[in-house]
């Protein structure tokens, strides 16, 4: 089977630079500001705004980016390592980033997919609360549960296979 046009093959690199892709206008707003700032900081001496813009880009590239591209590395990860997936492509629209599995899965290989990537923030964002407790990434990485709402791609996957997985199989019948 072909790959729909604009699709390619995921590679950890490549998802990774797809979500930085996806959020580019915002980290690039947030670099002009830091870097005004820090002109502000050399003319004035005041570093206040050097410091606080640049905060808040490192919280938005180890939070936004970081958790983004941590959430469908997992779902890479997970695709993977079922072997009747063939191959997985990646799919960038203009809000949002799909891994598309060409292959058979079962209801709970699609379960399990659609859960390892809010999972897999889900554990950092529970660690970064343990270890760091007074970090605020941590709920970059907590909001991802959100991802598990039934309207949502993540959460629609899981319905969808939950579904599959209870619905009644007609027993086949032999015609002589």
């Amino acid at each position: 089977m072909p790959r729909a046009r604009g699709d390619v093959p995921a590679t950890t690199a490549r998802v990774a630079a797809s979500v930085v892709t996806q959020v580019w206008p915002l980290l690039a707003l947030l670099g002009a500001l830091t870097c005004a700032a820090g002109g502000w900081w050399v003319m004035s001496g005041d570093p206040v705004p050097a410091q606080m813009f640049g905060q808040l880009t490192a919280v938005t590239v180890i939070g936004l980016v970081g958790s983004f591209t941590l959430h469908e590395l997992a779902h890479l990860v997970a695709l993977r390592q079922i072997a009747s997936v063939d191959d997985v492509t990646l799919e960038r629209t203009g809000w949002r980033i799909s891994l598309h599995p060409r292959g058979r899965m079962s209801p709970g290989q699609v379960a399990g997919v659609a859960i390892a990537g809010p999972a897999a923030c889900l554990l950092v964002g529970l660690g970064l609360w343990v270890l760091a407790p007074g970090s605020t990434l941590r709920w970059w990485y907590l909001a991802h549960a959100v991802a598990l709402l039934p309207p949502l791609g993540d959460g629609r996957a899981v319905v969808t296979a939950a579904r599959a997985a209870i619905r009644p199989r007609r027993p086949t019948t032999r015609r002589s």
